[in-house]
Parts: structure tokens; sequence; C-alpha cells
């Protein structure tokens, strides 16, 4: 079920790809930014992620902590992501996709913003074992503490998500929310 700004999160207990307890919302933490991405080699999911490593010290700066999503195994994530500064969970079956209605397209690279951070991404670190299949869309969700969510971004296309700044506008923003609604590019935001 797609979820909007204003919903509560769902209360996870989880396992990051590196055998550690993860709970999200994480308790402490002013934001928690869970990013649904596709299978752990997917060019186009490591160009965006390619600028979160470039913004890591941003982002905590910010007070938000990072968790990332794949649709691959454990062992997936964890050899291709062994360095990423964030947290990184394996969902090879799409269990928390479903629960959080993350969708699948089969026009997700046809987009031309798509195909762009694809070539981009062919020249990194990439593989093409698509665990999951290769037509997930990506989710994101900004999180306070308690589980409100303070804003939610469907994907239309594989490389539709927030730019760093825009997540990070969204954080600020969210920091002076009540209870109606902004709509920012596709994003709502809880106000």
């Amino acid at each position: 079920m797609k979820r909007k700004a204003g919903d509560i999160f769902p209360n996870l207990t989880l396992t990051t790809s590196h055998g550690k307890p993860l709970t999200v919302p994480l308790p402490g933490a002013r934001l928690t930014h869970v990013q649904f991405r596709r299978w752990t080699g997917c060019p186009i999911c490591n160009t965006h992620i390619g600028s979160l490593r470039r913004n890591a010290d941003r982002i905590v700066s910010a007070g938000i902590h990072e968790v990332l999503f794949f649709h691959s195994s454990q062992e997936d994530v964890k050899s291709f992501h062994q360095d990423l500064p964030f947290d990184a969970v394996a969902d090879p079956g799409k269990r928390y996709y479903r629960e959080l209605g993350v969708e699948q397209s089969w026009t997700f690279a046809m987009h031309p913003r798509a195909l762009w951070a694809a070539l981009k991404g062919m020249g990194s670190r990439f593989n093409l074992t698509m665990t999951g299949g290769p037509t997930g869309l990506p989710a994101e969700f900004l999180i306070a503490a308690d589980g409100l969510i303070k804003a939610v971004k469907y994907g239309r296309h594989a490389y539709d998500q927030w730019s760093v700044d825009e997540m990070l506008e969204l954080a600020k923003q969210s920091a002076f929310a009540s209870s109606s609604e902004l709509l920012m590019d596709g994003a709502t935001i809880g106000r």
C-alpha cells in the first residue's frame, strides 16, 4: 500500500548487509531517509548512490540516517556495497517493497534521465545479475524519529528520486512540520 506524508511508517526490525541489527525509523535520529533501489549492481541506481557517497558528510550533518533497500541477496549487498557509508538492507523477496507500495514498470528505463544515468553508471562498477528483476522503480521516505512520514516520493522511472540537495531541503522544511501538506516536485511533505 502506498504511503503519504502524515502516515506512520511501519516500525521495522531489520538486519543490515553487515549483520548488524537496525530499527527503522532509527531511534535518536532526527530523520531517517529510506530509499528503495533496485538490484545492487544496477548502473542507474549506482549513479545516484555515487552522489550520496560524495555528500555523506552533508547528509550526516543534517541529522539524517540513510538506509538503502536492495532487492538482492544479503551476500550480494554485502559484497557489492561493503564500503557504503550508510546502512544497506537486502530484501530479495521484495517483502518491504510490496508492504510500502513500491512499484515496477516495464518502461522503467525509457525516460531520458534514466538512460543517461545508465550510461554514466556503466562507467563505474556494476553487474547485470538482476536479482529481483530489472523493472523496479525507486521510492523514498523521509521519516521522523516517531515514525511520522515527513515526505515521500514514488519514482515514475528508474532515475526518478530526490537529488541530495532536494532531500536536504525537504529535511530542512520538515523541521517546521505541523498538519497540512506541501507538494514539492512530486513529493508530499507533512507540514
